[in-house]
């Protein structure tokens, strides 16, 4: 058996752990609950998107995926901090999707010799990110890193990759960062869709980059900036 597709069943309760040569598992769209299950090392495609599913990340953590390219878990209710491995070989796990969870921690540092390339996309939107945003995503194409609570300024590695148009798609909205330092004469090419609005960046940036779910505050109230910056980011927005 390769190829195992259960999606958009009423499939409940925990999946067994797997123990073949399997390739592709698709259970999104069910009512499974419990942790992360034990997998087989050889799968390439992994999605179990809009379960019911908690837990921290470990599993997935071990390093032990060599071939995974494509990791869906969004829409769950995992929790703990992303595992740095998952971020080790970006040009194998070229697309993962991590939205709306309740992910914590920081953006992994660890560093890496390879590079994101054409197509890759992450989204780690909707969770509870906190802490400076480290480099470790510039390059990626399509990067959504929006609802969370970082804080700092936007990394130059992320400004470079905008404005020379690697990255096509940027969304910061929705969090604490201070600064994107476009330095004198670069600037943000038409394609390219970045949306900063509603952090704490003085002065305001504009709209024109976001979608409509971002709203039209641009900017966060200063009692918000000054209350989480200054306590830490320990208060929610």
């Amino acid at each position: 058996l390769k190829v195992l597709i259960l999606s958009a069943n009423r499939l409940s309760g925990e999946f067994p752990s797997v123990a073949t040569t399997l390739l592709h598992l698709d259970a999104r769209q069910n009512r499974l609950t419990g942790g992360i299950p034990r997998l087989p090392a050889s799968l390439r495609y992994l999605s179990l998107s809009q379960n019911y599913l908690w837990g921290p990340l470990a599993e997935l953590g071990s390093g032990s995926f060599p071939e995974l390219a494509y990791l869906d878990l969004s829409m769950n209710r995992l929790s703990g901090p992303i595992p740095a491995s998952l971020f080790s070989r970006p040009t194998v796990l070229s697309s993962m999707l991590l939205q709306r969870n309740n992910l914590s921690g920081v953006v992994p540092t660890a560093p890496r010799g390879e590079s994101y390339g054409p197509g890759s996309i992450v989204d780690l939107s909707h969770n509870s990110l906190t802490g400076e945003l480290s480099p470790i995503l510039a390059g990626v194409e399509t990067l959504y890193l929006n609802n969370n609570r970082l804080i700092g300024s936007v990394p130059d590695e992320y400004v470079r990759s905008v404005c020379d148009g690697t990255t096509r798609t940027l969304y910061l909205q929705h969090n604490y960062l201070t600064e994107f330092p476009l330095e004198r004469g670069m600037s943000v090419p038409d394609s390219v869709s970045l949306c900063l609005s509603y952090n704490c960046m003085m002065p305001p940036v504009g709209l024109a980059g976001c979608p409509s779910s971002a709203g039209t505050q641009l900017s966060r109230p200063p009692g918000q900036c000054s209350l989480f910056i200054g306590g830490g980011g320990g208060s929610r927005g």
